[in-house]
């Protein structure tokens, strides 16, 4: 997904550099100005989709960008200025306003919003847009929201001040969500099946398996170092006995942490946090830093803050009180809860109280209509406790961040197979499968082009698996959507003669994995230039490079398909109780 954003045009209380928050000012000559030459650089821009806030200035920037073309416009009151509260109106140089924007600000203004629960909002915007159809966004806000944009990209400056980030008037910034690469497989413990938990030679094979996180657990020894290692007794997982807390440090130094695993690891050390941090904390991984104890935030933050250069770290802990003391002290690192039980009102308005980021419960409890309460509260979900593949085939599906998981390998193979693909535009769905346009078509549009239908969730190796009321929902299925498919390309001047339907999966061989059922629905016309009219369908292999410039259905096509969709379920061949569903 590209997102482009832009600040409104110029008005007169910019001129005369006036704090201008919720103040509803039109836009002067010079700002409609602006607005028109943004227009002309962004003519040959692709844009889908704008979502601007709901203030005059900005609104007039956004039909005037828009004019000719059409796109839709929404309004999101979260792309609201920041309010300045007894602020507003004043001049720039009557108030301190660079230090107004840091995140460790210490005045008080009346009815001023705080910039670290600000930056959250817009964060917030940001995670929804995640989950919209649309790859190709415009952002119509203030300048303030557009350094609160820069900071979920790039991070909080190490000044804590956000002033910097500024842009000006009708200028245009643009990021982009890799929406594949947001899913976070964590080597728990780094690769704990492989290798002794919480060791150097774990978080290497983690690294060899691939894995983008590494999930570790933290304590503290008797002589006040910080030392990764999950249990509070060493008993199992060394050849010493006693709780962590009795040992110093060099005395653990001597106990041999690897040889309870397999012989071949025999003499590995236990590993300081700091020697960690100093390794790994550089690398292009997520990291899940579980804090076991109360009394480590302190030290654990100043680690982090001397060898961390992302942001790409989670302090995470089933203690609440240690999250909420991390947060006393760093008022932007981002927190994940582990709960033990499912997600809740209650545990969400208590993780929103700390500005917290995740909530991670146990993946056998959790359900779709969990993840969707968090996920409206702007909070993402990781997954925790998968130990078996069963678990991790169940949950791999839902709308979540990422789970932890102890063979990272594993899971790579089913979300190289599944992962991606699923998250590709869903434009239709019943009780138990969704209707897909794939990223990449094996027919491009102009041909005829391409949907899949795919399980929700259970998991079938072919259609011979299906139960007898979900065979009949997936022939139903099949035959409303290639009827929809083909009157809405035929609508939209592209000859569609036919619709082939081919259950396919043989690709997962070669990669070593079993196939998944899944339908294929590829257009056929007579003019195609890559597949011939009157012969097989031919699909060699993706490596080859013969899908990379093939185009999918565009925005103005898929609603069209929706279109003839609900006309022809109004038709008695498809109504539901006609297939006793």
């Amino acid at each position: 997904m590209k997102i482009l954003v832009t600040r409104h045009g110029q008005t007169d209380w910019n001129v005369e550099k006036r704090i201008q928050g919720r103040t509803d000012i039109e836009l002067n000559n010079k700002g409609i100005e602006q607005a028109y030459q943004t227009k002309e650089n962004l003519k040959n821009e692709k844009i889908d989709l704008i979502i601007c806030s709901p203030l005059k200035r900005e609104k007039q920037t956004a039909d005037i960008i828009n004019k000719d073309r059409n796109i839709p416009i929404i309004y999101d009151e979260r792309l609201l200025e920041i309010c300045y509260g007894e602020n507003e109106g004043r001049l720039h140089d009557d108030f301190d306003y660079d230090g107004f924007w840091s995140i460790v600000n210490t005045h008080e203004y009346k009815d001023a919003e705080n910039v670290n629960k600000f930056i959250q909002r817009a964060h917030n915007f940001l995670n929804d847009l995640k989950n919209r159809k649309e790859e190709n966004i415009l952002i119509v806000t203030h300048n303030g929201v557009c350094r609160a944009i820069n900071t979920y990209f790039n991070g909080i400056p190490n000044d804590n001040n956000i002033i910097d980030l500024g842009i000006k008037n009708c200028e245009v910034v643009k990021y982009n969500f890799d929406k594949a690469n947001d899913f976070i497989i964590y080597a728990h413990r780094g690769a704990s099946a492989y290798a002794p938990e919480n060791t150097k030679v774990a978080f290497e094979k983690a690294i060899e398996l691939k894995a983008n996180g590494i999930e570790l657990d933290l304590q503290k020894t008797k002589d006040g170092k910080i030392v990764i290692f999950h249990d509070d007794y060493i008993d199992k997982k060394s050849n010493g006995i006693g709780k962590i807390e009795e040992h110093t440090y060099q005395e653990l130094l001597e106990l041999d942490f690897g040889i309870w695993f397999d012989d071949k690891y025999k003499n590995e050390k236990i590993v300081l946090f700091e020697d960690f941090a100093r390794d790994y904390l550089d690398k292009d991984l997520t990291f899940a830093i579980e804090l076991k104890v109360l009394g480590i935030e302190k030290e654990t933050l100043e680690i982090l803050n001397k060898y961390k250069v992302h942001n790409n770290i989670y302090i995470t802990s089933f203690l609440y009180e240690a999250l909420a003391n991390v947060r006393k002290i760093d008022p932007n690192i981002k927190l994940s809860w582990l709960i033990e039980d499912r997600i809740s009102k209650e545990n969400i308005e208590k993780l929103l109280r700390i500005n917290g980021t995740q909530i991670c419960p146990r993946a056998s409890l959790v359900s779709k209509e969990d993840i969707e309460i968090a996920n409206n509260n702007g909070l993402g979900v990781r997954l925790w406790g998968i130990d078996n593949e069963e678990i991790m085939k169940k949950v791999y599906k839902l709308n979540i961040e990422g789970m932890t998981v102890n063979f990272p390998d594993k899971l790579i193979k089913l979300l190289d197979k599944e992962i991606e693909p699923f998250k590709d535009a869903v434009i239709y769905e019943t009780e138990n499968f969704v209707v897909a346009v794939p990223k990449v078509p094996h027919i491009p549009r102009t041909d005829g082009g391409h949907l899949w239908i795919r399980s929700k969730e259970k998991y079938f190796s072919s259609r011979i698996e299906l139960e007898p009321k979900l065979a009949i929902e997936v022939m139903r299925l099949t035959m409303l959507i290639g009827e929809a498919m083909e009157k809405a390309m035929k609508n939209r001047d592209i000859n569609v003669e036919r619709i082939n339907y081919q259950e396919n999966g043989n690709w997962a061989y070669q990669k070593g994995m079993n196939p998944e059922f899944h339908i294929h629905l590829y257009g056929r016309t007579k003019d195609s230039t890559t597949q011939t009219w009157g012969e097989a369908l031919v699909f060699p292999n993706k490596s080859t490079g013969f899908y990379d410039n093939f185009e999918k259905f565009n925005n103005e096509d898929i609603e069209e398909i929706k279109r003839q969709i609900t006309i022809l379920e109004q038709d008695g061949k498809f109504i539901k109780e006609n297939w006793s569903l």
